[in-house]
């Protein structure tokens, strides 16, 4: 393979600019809408890497009394599809399809506390901080920020009585970079292409707004808000006495409330019920939700003092239940048969481009060459989705992946779960994909301290009882036995075997494989083609994926889309004023 005229190092800058490029079709748009975006060839050569995508975006819960925020990976997850054409738009140069996946995957793997902090604090996130992490949580948490949250105001101090709504939510500003090959590492010559389209497809709301983690059933519990007393003593438990209740307190001090109402994640207005803390099917015996009116720092007991609707608290007459301190609130704002109106609306979109000034003889050179009818190369780093749908009856899996990538560098696949879900029930994770299976009955603490449920359906992988995989590449087995996964499947342990495949793969994506703490939260598949440099032409290999389900207890439970994505090298070739791409 002959170098590519930008193989280079030498190319010295003169001068950097940056010029902002605002959307071209609208001033805001909304969930299922497309952002059009066009970067001149008067920016000559840009940075890719130092460009950067900018917008307002501000969520809506629809009139529901509950607090709302982006996912953490924060802005990209809007971004569903993305497509880069040349400035004619006659050459459609690059195209990733399940962007916002593609950045989880990368956002995920590659993460440490510092990135993750930056991400936060540039890309419209939330941090994990550790003051919201409840009393028996250990685990991090990136959706229990409340005062320095972009999405939602912050409580003032003092006694709450106003109903939550949606002129409670901010705007939040998004500085996102474009993760795609273009827009990588290399100088792009956007003068040689008639400057850049861009068209960006925005990702279902319910999809990408969340609810807190401290207020929802389906997750880490030790989050949520512990019930301290009835009257404001840690003797008085609220027994099924057939009284109805018109407050309750929680402490302060054993759910890091610091006597401040700040920091309390339930919201004026919100519907709640109780569960016991370890055990998501031992719910109160109330036969109605319950209505937060109040909620003050109760400066006599030290407590958090909670008033509520004394209309929805009829105490059922059925089984004795008492309502102790290992009790937690959840909200049922989300829950079930609550209708939803979820939007986001984003505005002020730009592209921010890094634009350099290179030495004129570079320029020169690559005019004359363009005039004298030589062809000028570029490679780039992309990756290309392959679809297939599995139903969850499947135990044998076998699919082609019909490639036509002559440079591929490495397949990872993420089993995504294709359940259609009620807004409300996908944003608070309700039936939705249950991450790690209990080993027993009732759920012991450790267990209770996991994720539950998937808050990233549709761009989170899933292991869903996948017990083994493998490939066949033109006609030859790799690797030479089955990766497996049935340790994970059943929680007993990891499997190194699996990780360590996964590992080479995301390294030949272009993704340093940093961490490994989602390898169940998101769930990969992974198969390097080559080490280092190397690439394999798919072009003329057949490869086919087999996979291996459980059959028993933890066998597979959801209907699955498999996002193929082959990470390759791509080239484009410039000649004559035109441009073509070579996969």
């Amino acid at each position: 393979m002959s170098a590519s005229y930008w193989e280079s190092d030498n190319i010295i800058r003169i001068g950097e600019t940056q010029i902002s490029v605002p959307s071209e079709n609208g001033l805001s748009y909304t969930s299922g809408q497309r952002i059009s975006l066009f970067v001149p060839p008067s920016a000559k050569f840009i940075s890719g890497k130092d460009c950067y995508l900018e917008f307002d975006i501000k969520l809506a819960g629809g009139a529901i009394p509950t607090r709302l925020q982006l996912d953490p990976m924060g802005g990209s997850c809007v971004m569903r599809n993305l497509r880069i054409w040349d400035g004619t738009r006659g050459n459609l140069l690059e195209e990733i399809n399940d962007y916002n996946a593609v950045v989880a995957m990368k956002y995920d793997y590659n993460a440490d506390d510092s990135l993750r902090q930056t991400r936060a604090l540039v890309e419209g996130g939330t941090a994990y901080n550790p003051r919201y992490r409840g009393n028996k949580g250990t685990s991090e948490s990136h959706l229990t920020e409340l005062h320095q949250n972009p999405y939602f105001r912050a409580e003032s101090v003092g006694v709450l009585t106003t109903n939550w709504s949606d002129a409670d939510a901010t705007t939040a500003k998004c500085c996102v970079p474009i993760h795609s090959g273009i827009f990588g590492d290399r100088i792009f010559p956007c003068m040689m292409t008639n400057g850049l389209y861009l068209e960006i497809d925005l990702a279902p709301a319910q999809q990408v707004i969340k609810q807190l983690d401290s207020v929802n059933k389906n997750v880490r519990t030790g989050r949520n808000v512990f019930f301290d007393s009835r009257n404001g003593d840690a003797a008085s438990d609220w027994t099924n006495d057939g009284v109805n209740r018109t407050h309750f307190y929680v402490s302060a001090e054993d759910n890091e409330l610091g006597n401040d109402v700040t920091n309390f994640p339930f919201c004026v207005g919100e519907t709640f019920r109780f569960m016991k803390y370890n055990d998501p099917a031992d719910l109160d015996a109330m036969s109605g939700v319950m209505t937060i009116s109040q909620i003050e720092a109760d400066a006599g007991t030290g407590r958090i003092k909670v008033s509520i609707n004394a209309t929805n608290v009829p105490i059922g007459s059925g089984a004795a239940k008492s309502i102790t301190r290992d009790w937690v609130m959840w909200s049922t704002a989300m829950s079930t048969g609550v209708t939803t109106n979820l939007q986001y609306t984003v505005s002020n979109v730009n592209l921010v481009v890094h634009e350099i000034q290179l030495d004129p003889s570079y320029e020169a050179g690559m005019l004359a060459k363009a005039r004298e009818g030589k062809s000028i190369e570029i490679d780039i780093y992309s990756v290309t989705n392959h679809k297939h749908s599995v139903l969850s009856t499947e135990r044998q899996v076998t699919y082609n992946i019909h490639s036509n990538n002559s440079r591929a560098k490495s397949l990872i696949i993420m089993p995504v779960d294709s359940t259609i879900y009620t807004p409300g029930n996908q944003v608070a994770g309700e039936g939705t994909y249950q991450i790690g299976p209990y080993v027993n009955a009732v759920p012991s603490e450790d267990e209770m301290d996991t994720s539950l449920t998937s808050m990233k359906t549709g761009y989170s992988g899933i292991i869903d009882g996948l017990t083994s995989s493998q490939f066949l590449v033109g006609g030859v087995l790799v690797p030479s036995r089955p990766v497996q996964t049935k340790k994970m499947v059943t929680k007993q342990s990891v499997d190194a075997y699996h990780l360590f495949e996964l590992e080479k793969a995301l390294s030949q994506a272009g993704i340093d494989p940093r961490s490994f703490s989602a390898f169940q939260s998101n769930f990969l598949i992974g198969r390097a083609f080559g080490l280092q440099s190397g690439v394999m032409d798919l072009r003329n290999h057949d490869l086919q994926v087999l996979l291996n389900y459980e059959d028993l207890i933890f066998g597979p439970t959801k209907n699955k889309v498999f996002n193929n994505f082959v990470f390759h090298v791509r080239k484009l070739i410039i000649r004559n004023g035109a441009v073509s791409v070579e996969h």
